[in-house]
């Protein structure tokens, strides 16, 4: 590693001894895994204080982590114990898995073999995240966020699928290396490079109505795969607004590997607040057409019929893309054929974009994702409606509130959109 990127920011390493362990797995007593403390930009290493002599550095880098991995500090190596692995499911061992073809988003950009003490670098690719982070071949990492790489008790865990599963948005990881010039570890911040490229903007609307607390603005990536027929979505983005945020920023990934320049793709966007629309843009905004700009500013416009209650949407298609949506972010599936005859036939009833929603919220599939437990579907609708956990208080009163319900979870739900969609909650 170059000398000017590490600095003094060392740990003493003996010949074949790594320091660093996956709280996951069998740890030395004389071991402690890596674990941010920090969100702010400087990273600090606990391990380091249980070992004579070393040097317990402070790095800062520009931009910070936002990430926060899953590790159960219950179960973090100490001196003097013997941890007993517990089974992760968030950390499969790779080579069992079949049928898993997409390509990996973020590339370290070194070639590399993998060793029961780490993962030895055998070359470094000119330009890459490795080269920016003065990587060097011979260099060996040894954990990525606190989670060792290369053979571990004969499995094999590549940092391909560790940068997967631990780095943030925006491609940041922390990683324990030893030099190779001198075998020493350091900690090192590295942020990684992405396939994928992305549209960044911002979304305005016309007049100046203060967005309700929690309103969700949603981005959508879309292909015209012919005249008439549905937009098929690409990928979709929600972004939590806050009480006077004017204009409201979004950006949105896509593969350029899959762009087909033959092909016509748009992005679309739309505010909505307690399920029901605020704001949608009269025309979607073709994208990715050859020598089109990534960097967008999107307006929208009131949905005329819109007052808080009852069908803001202007058509009957706009209806059934909405609830093809809702199908795939909370069921994970695309409907029916006949379950969108049913709602269209129920539309034509009179019934509301609230009420589908809270319908398919209700639906058994969403009760099994939380376990057919009442505490986890509660915090599921908080995270899928309001993008965050509750806090006690109002996990207490939801509680009360589904036991008020007799366990109806479509009533819930109903109750639950008309909560979120008032600027007090």
């Amino acid at each position: 590693m170059k000398p000017s990127v590490w600095g003094a920011a060392v740990l003493a390493l003996s010949a074949g001894t790594a320091l660093a362990v996956d709280p996951q797995r069998p740890a030395s007593s004389q071991y402690q895994s890596i674990i941010p403390t920090s969100t702010s930009g400087t990273y600090y290493n606990p391990a380091l204080n249980n070992i004579p002599g070393a040097v317990t550095p402070s790095l800062s880098y520009p931009g910070g982590f936002d990430f926060q991995p899953s590790i159960d500090r219950s179960r973090i190596a100490v001196p003097g114990t013997v941890n007993v692995p517990v089974p992760d499911p968030s950390r499969i061992n790779p080579s069992i898995v079949s049928g898993g073809t997409q390509q990996p988003r973020w590339r370290l950009g070194v070639y590399s073999k993998d060793t029961d003490t780490g993962v030895r670098i055998v070359q470094v690719v000119q330009g890459g995240s490795a080269a920016r982070a003065g990587l060097e071949p011979e260099d060996v990492i040894i954990s990525v966020n606190g989670f060792q790489v290369g053979y571990v008790n004969g499995t094999l865990y590549d940092t391909s699928s560790e940068f997967e599963r631990l780095a943030d948005r925006n491609g940041w990881v922390n990683m324990l290396v030893m030099d190779r010039r001198n075998r020493m570890l350091v900690n090192l911040p590295v942020q990684l490079d992405s396939r994928l490229s992305r549209i960044t903007g911002q979304i305005t609307y016309r007049d100046n109505y203060r967005l309700p607390a929690n309103s969700i603005a949603l981005v959508e990536l879309k292909e015209i795969v012919r005249p008439g027929a549905p937009m098929v979505t690409l990928n979709t983005r929600r972004i939590v607004t806050t009480q006077n945020q004017y204009p409201v920023p979004f950006e949105i990934d896509f593969d350029p590997q899959l762009v087909d320049s033959r092909r016509t793709y748009v992005l679309t966007a739309s505010i909505v607040t307690g399920g029901q629309t605020m704001y949608m843009m009269q025309q979607p905004v073709q994208v990715l057409a050859p020598g089109s700009s990534n960097q967008l500013s999107l307006v929208l416009d009131r949905v005329t019929a819109y007052n808080g209650v009852g069908n803001p949407y202007a058509s009957r298609d706009q209806q059934i893309e909405r609830v093809v949506a809702w199908f795939r972010e909370y069921l994970k599936r695309d409907p029916s054929a006949q379950e969108l005859l049913v709602y269209q036939s129920q539309f034509d009833r009179g019934l509301t974009m609230q009420d589908v929603q809270a319908d398919i919220l209700g639906m058994p599939l969403v009760w099994n994702q939380a376990d057919r437990d009442k505490v986890q579907y509660i915090v599921n609708l908080h995270q899928m409606l309001i993008g965050r956990q509750p806090t006690n208080e109002e996990l207490q009163y939801w509680l009360s509130r589904y036991d008020a319900q007799q366990g109806i979870r479509r009533d819930l739900a109903r109750e639950f959109l008309a909560a979120v969609g008032n600027p007090g909650y």
